[in-house]
């Protein structure tokens, strides 16, 4: 199955998707498993109450329209503030995903996207987080909001 996705890709797909694989295969730039590395998600920063997470605009991962897709975008902002509260949970504590409201703001067609998270509130079980991403001349492409559940 994988040889005949790798037989559909040509150029800078195909070269993006070996990598992806390989890092894979070597145990690197998978932040969030499989799924993380296969849209290149990488890790920039992350300390008390803040991440950030960089997605780079590949051809792979456009949608219809020649855009980034709208779901790398908002994977790589939910990352982003998962490791964002994953820096402040305490020992033995998990956290998910309970709902998330993005605002796409800008089409991004070439180029990086950087997601800086931040810890808005943590309670005991709960968390709101708020996320920017941000083109590489700064501009905001999307905003979005999360709130995440506490599993200890």
């Amino acid at each position: 199955r994988a040889q005949r996705l790798l037989d559909q890709l040509q150029g800078d797909e195909l070269e993006s998707a070996v990598a992806v694989l390989q890092g894979l295969v070597d145990g690197r730039d998978a932040p969030s498993g499989a799924f993380g590395g296969f849209l290149g998600l990488r890790s920039e920063s992350q300390s008390e109450g803040r991440a950030s997470f960089r997605i780079e605009a590949r051809p792979h991962l456009f949608n219809p329209n020649g855009v980034l897709h709208g779901g790398a975008l908002f994977a790589a902002m939910d990352t982003s503030m998962g490791g964002a509260l994953t820096s402040v949970l305490d020992e033995g504590e998990v956290c998910a995903t309970v709902e998330a409201k993005i605002h796409y703001l800008l089409p991004v067609t070439r180029g990086t996207v950087v997601a800086e998270s931040e810890v808005v509130h943590k309670g005991g079980r709960m968390a709101v987080l708020e996320s920017r991403a941000r083109t590489e001349a700064g501009r905001l492409a999307a905003l979005m909001t999360g709130t995440f559940f506490i599993i200890r």
